[in-house]
């Protein structure tokens, strides 16, 4: 690993991209989290963190928000005609 100079426990930038191509990470910003855990100095409540796991989680989180947004389908301009239908329908019900 690159970052010899550095405490085993706080990575390099290049530590976190080389854990990232190591593991298959493609949904975690490497610049973004060594950032923003740098800013931290590398603590969370009072403690020096688990970086692997940290990046862990990020891929984890960042992974399911993907997925989420992924599933939302644009609508269509028919689906636009018949929702406006409905709601003038609706409303001249009344």
């Amino acid at each position: 690993m690159c970052g010899s100079a550095r405490s085993s426990s706080t990575p390099s930038l290049d530590d976190v991209r080389d854990y990232c191509r190591e593991r298959g990470f493609a949904h975690v910003d490497a610049e973004k989290f060594w950032n923003y855990y740098e800013s931290k100095n590398w603590m969370e409540s009072g403690q020096l963190i688990g970086w692997r796991q940290r990046l862990a989680y990020w891929e984890a989180k960042d992974m399911a928000k993907e997925e989420k947004t992924s599933k939302k389908k644009p609508i269509s301009a028919d689906e636009i005609g018949d929702i406006v239908k409905d709601v003038f329908e609706r409303r001249n019900a009344k």
